[in-house]
């Protein structure tokens, strides 16, 4: 099936009634909870980078349906924004670095969350989970669920088809990035990533805890579905995790319904 995708033109200028510029304080939903935003059948990535305006077209020029880009690190490729609408909630990061989390669809960046940049150090929660994001190791979506396990640079640089020879490096600093921690250190850490698979309705997977007992690490995992069930979602969710050489066993948990739902999710 062919989808078509209306994309509309976002003005970085004010009208008038215009939203004024939404203060900063943490991370600020643009497009997550939007219904054609969950409906795309794609996994979300956590990129770093600094929010720029991209500058007014000339009189008589064409108008750009971007007014947004998101700049990379040396040797990354800029990522252009759709957020229609949502200006308000871009100013006031514009020239300031930040991790964006979205869906990348036809070459543009779909921002489904936004957050001014911040290092942490890696710390365990009530869960057991030192930090956590939306990346999968996954090049396609595969229908059924799948899980990977990693406890060093080369193998996270093969799943990530990074070469060279800091390709353990280059990898661990990426995942790293989209953690939001300053370092992952094999010695200490390792990393689990579970994934759904491409399923109808399907709107997220949160690792609820991880934690060990008689020698075996149990990394529970609840899934949830979005209002009304329409569409394909494919959730998926790595943790960062004390280092464990022992045996690994996933356990899904029953999702809750209704109030108890949203009253759980992180």
């Amino acid at each position: 099936m062919t989808g078509v995708v209306l994309v509309w033109c976002l003005s970085a200028q004010s009208a008038p009634g215009a939203p004024v510029p939404t203060p900063m304080k943490g991370s600020v939903e643009v497009l997550a909870g939007e219904a054609e935003y969950r409906k795309l059948a794609l996994a979300e990535t956590t990129t770093e980078g600094v929010l720029e305006r991209l500058p007014a077209p000339k009189v008589g020029a064409p108008a750009s349906r971007w007014a947004y880009r998101l700049k990379m690190q040396p040797g990354g490729r800029d990522a252009m924004i759709h957020a229609p609408g949502k200006a308000h909630l871009l100013e006031p990061l514009v020239g300031k670095r930040v991790w964006a989390t979205g869906k990348e669809v036809a070459g543009d960046l779909w921002l489904g969350r936004v957050e001014p940049w911040k290092v942490l150090r890696p710390a365990p929660d009530a869960r057991g989970v030192l930090a956590r994001c939306a990346w999968s190791p996954n090049a396609t979506l595969p229908l059924g669920p799948t899980h990977a396990i990693v406890r060093d640079g080369a193998e996270l640089a093969r799943i990530m088809r990074v070469n060279g020879l800091s390709a353990e490096k280059t990898a661990t600093a990426l995942l790293a990035r989209r953690m939001s921690v300053t370092e992952i250190d094999w010695k200490k850490h390792m990393v689990v990533s579970v994934s759904a698979g491409l399923k109808p309705g399907l709107d997220q997977l949160t690792i609820t805890a991880a934690t060990v007992r008689d020698g075996t690490l149990t990394v529970a995992y609840r899934l949830s579905r979005g209002p009304g069930g329409g569409g394909f979602g494919y959730a998926t969710e790595t943790v960062l995790v004390p280092r464990h050489a022992g045996a690994v066993r996933l356990r899904q948990e029953a999702s809750p319904k209704g109030k108890e739902a949203r009253k759980e999710r992180p």
